[in-house]
């Protein structure tokens, strides 16, 4: 097994000398390489493969880095710190299919995002199959309302009490909101009288 280390100097000093037309190519070999065998390969191995994604990704064309981040969405398991680094990207065209579709990108990391991000990253995320409490806690709170309307509308989103009293506060002004909440089925029972009386106004 090649150290690390090692592997990541040698990279780099290819890499310095190296077009920008052969960094892509070469992102696009390691790119397939990767995807043909991403199930069965080890967590020693998962780590060369991070060390080469993460040096192959810098100064590299944003056409690469939108195609990279579109592959690898298909793998259940995927290099964790490329998959960050492109999440964490501030051109959404970069990061929306990672935050959006990857299950390699871990919740904690998806929470740090949101926390983060602007308005793009976060109707992303809200776009995610699955999404767990703490995440949609982070999303509520940060009262946009496009991302509001699109956790309550995802089914697959999961939202603490504290996350349903916050979007009961925002639906006071926003009916749309309001009506999405009240179709919810897993509004706890005691704020039920609440949605009533916001969608009872006049």
């Amino acid at each position: 097994m090649p150290d690390v280390q090692s592997l990541t100097a040698e990279l780099n000093t290819v890499l310095t000398d190296a077009s920008a037309s052969r960094r892509t190519t070469m992102l696009q070999q390691v790119t397939v390489l990767f995807l043909e065998g991403a199930e069965s390969f080890t967590n020693e191995q998962l780590a060369l493969f991070d060390t080469v994604f993460m040096a192959l990704s810098k100064n590299t064309e944003r056409k690469a880095l939108i195609e990279l981040s579109s592959r690898l969405t298909t793998a259940n398991i995927a290099p964790p710190d490329i998959v960050k680094r492109l999440a964490c990207d501030d051109d959404i065209a970069v990061a929306g299919p990672v935050l959006k579709s990857s299950n390699a990108l871990f919740d904690d990391d998806v929470a740090e995002i949101g926390a983060k991000k602007g308005a793009a990253h976060l109707v992303a995320i809200a776009d995610r199959q699955s999404i767990t409490e703490p995440i949609t806690d982070v999303l509520i709170g940060r009262a946009v309302p496009e991302t509001s309307r699109k956790i309550v509308a995802n089914q697959g989103a999961r939202i603490s009490h504290l996350g349903f009293v916050k979007l009961l506060n925002a639906a006071k002004t926003d009916r749309q909101l309001a009506e999405m909440i009240a179709s919810r089925a897993d509004l706890p029972d005691e704020l039920q009288p609440f949605i009533k009386m916001i969608l009872e106004k006049p």
